[in-house]
């Protein structure tokens, strides 16, 4: 009865202290994390992160599973308010992998798709784009001249100048 009593004692002090690190508020606005937001010792996270129950664990998960119980096998902790930090569990709902990335795309948060500067990886804004078509069309400076400049391949200018990439009528 003792060991039942320690660690129902233990789990309060937990759950106590993890609230403690959230920024709370009325049930329509978020509830941000302000504990750490670090995973190992060199990769960083938009989530909030801490040590619960022996493992690294996320915050919004940690705030569901204290609220709702345990999270099922297969399951993900997703977010109405797409905000990483909160920890409001009005704004948080258990769903798939595959509606976790449908919710990614809907939201435009997929890095990687999207053309021109709306990719995720571009290198290069719209009006950097067109003043290499511009510099190129003087017929001055060849393309591997233009390209250590902006610091991008010679192939990236190419495909700009011959308007295959960051065209101005959006996406091919």
């Amino acid at each position: 009865m003792k060991k039942q009593y320690m660690v129902a004692r233990w789990e309060a002090y937990r759950t106590e202290a993890f609230w403690k690190r959230v920024k709370r508020g009325s049930e329509d606005v978020c509830w941000e994390w302000s504990g750490f937001s670090k995973v190992g010792p060199k990769n960083t996270t938009p989530y909030g992160a801490l040590g619960w129950k022996g493992r690294q664990s996320r915050a919004h998960r940690v705030a569901y599973e204290i609220t709702n119980g345990p999270i099922p096998e297969g399951k993900m902790v997703l977010h109405r308010c797409d905000n990483t930090l909160c920890c409001n569990p009005a704004h948080l709902y258990l769903g798939n992998h595959a509606q976790n990335m449908r919710d990614m795309v809907d939201r435009n948060r997929r890095k990687g798709i999207g053309c021109g500067e709306r990719n995720g990886r571009a290198k290069l804004t719209q009006g950097q784009a067109e003043e290499i078509r511009a510099e190129y069309g003087k017929g001055i400076r060849s393309q591997q001249s233009i390209a250590d400049e902006y610091k991008i391949s010679q192939f990236a200018v190419s495909r700009i100048v011959a308007n295959k990439r960051y065209r101005n009528d959006g996406c091919p």
